[in-house]
């Protein structure tokens, strides 16, 4: 008797995980598509339209990437550098401090591509690229 009410809440467990994945799927789905409708050139920061609603956002980031918190981060990730290569080695935290360090100092850099990526900067590249590939 108890196996049975054991074996039947199982079930309805897995039954209600299952409707759970499913919903959340459909929501993920739903918000890609709208995303997709909206556009690639809605997002792009470019002259007018939503880019310049970002412009403050940017300009914050901007200036604490190059500005005093970013110089101290870059300070403290070339510190423990040091330490996860002498102190306490350890391979990943010493690449990982290193990489970060090169992200922040050109984190400017990195933001302003991806912002002022279009779908004509995409077609040049592909095209580009297509022309190194050599003729079959």
């Amino acid at each position: 008797m108890q196996t049975t009410m054991d074996n039947q809440l199982q079930n309805e467990i897995e039954n209600n995980n299952l409707l759970m994945n499913k919903a959340v799927l459909f929501t993920v789905a739903v918000i890609g598509i709208a995303f997709a409708l909206m556009g690639f050139e809605a997002f792009a920061a470019g002259q007018g339209g939503i880019g310049d609603s970002f412009e403050d956002f940017w300009l914050g980031l901007q200036s604490i990437a190059t500005g005093a918190p970013g110089k101290s981060l870059m300070l403290m990730m070339v510190i423990m550098v040091v330490v996860f290569s002498t102190v306490k080695p350890n391979l990943v935290g010493f690449c990982g401090c290193i990489v970060s360090v090169l992200v922040l100092a050109n984190a400017t850099t990195i933001i302003e591509a991806g912002l002022g990526a279009n779908l004509s900067d995409l077609s040049a590249t592909v095209t580009n690229t297509l022309a190194l590939i050599p003729a079959l």
